[in-house]
């Protein structure tokens, strides 16, 4: 943050570098360590062979502050998954957005915690650029 280098790490609002998909496959670790909310831009041009990312637990979730969610979202096998929080709240890494890989079935999970504070609706945005669309999810804590 003090040297400027990478402001698409601070804010969902700048679209990271495109996806390079052998730059991932040679070190998915390289990608997977980086958080970059705007990844939730980066998806792909919808066509024949491009699936679209979609909910595979439900996308409206009620919760209380302090409590868990696991989001659930299926891409395809070993994609790299962001999940972006806009209401706060954090994921596992502690953080309000992260990247995640999809299983060898294309499933990518993300535990979101309502945070102290973190009360009303949180949206989340999970998105991936093998796979075209946005998947939202809507968190509703109670106070």
């Amino acid at each position: 943050m003090r040297a400027g280098k990478h402001p698409e790490r601070l804010t969902s609002s700048l679209k990271p570098k495109p996806f390079n998909k052998a730059e991932y496959d040679a070190n998915p670790e390289a990608y997977l360590d980086v958080c970059e909310p705007g990844r939730i831009w980066d998806v792909a041009e919808p066509g024949p062979g491009v699936r679209q990312i979609a909910a595979k637990t439900e996308a409206v979730v009620d919760m209380k502050p302090g409590e868990s969610a696991t989001l659930l979202a299926i891409a395809v096998a070993h994609a790299p998954v962001t999940f972006t929080s806009f209401d706060w709240g954090e994921f596992q890494n502690r953080l309000t957005s992260i990247t995640v890989q999809a299983d060898s079935s294309g499933i990518a999970s993300a535990i979101f915690t309502a945070t102290p504070g973190t009360v009303g609706q949180v949206d989340i945005l999970a998105a991936s650029p093998l796979t075209s669309s946005q998947v939202k999810f809507h968190i509703h804590i109670a106070p």
